[in-house]
């Protein structure tokens, strides 16, 4: 899927009201209708980007923070290689 910067955009608020609401609720006490309208938009926008609702928007997040912790994590393993290579 090509994603737009307008997209992004969409896609980052889904993300954020979906951590927030967790956080309020719960995981088991929200529903993706809870989700699109904390973001104001329509479900069918909710699932257009996250086919399997609120568990695909709770997977992108958990990928971004284990990107996060890896580039945060990165640059220090990458000198424990260097040094022990020689």
């Amino acid at each position: 899927m090509d994603i737009k910067p307008n997209d992004k955009a969409k896609i980052n608020s889904i993300q954020d009201a979906t951590h927030m609401l967790i956080g309020e609720r719960g995981y088991e006490k929200i529903t993706t209708q809870d989700i699109a309208n904390e973001v104001s938009v329509n479900i069918e926008l909710v699932y257009k980007y996250f086919p399997d609702g609120k568990f695909d928007i709770l997977k992108r997040i958990g990928h971004q923070f284990t990107d996060e912790m890896l580039m945060i994590k990165q640059p220090k393993m990458l000198i424990l290689v260097i040094f022990q290579a020689t």
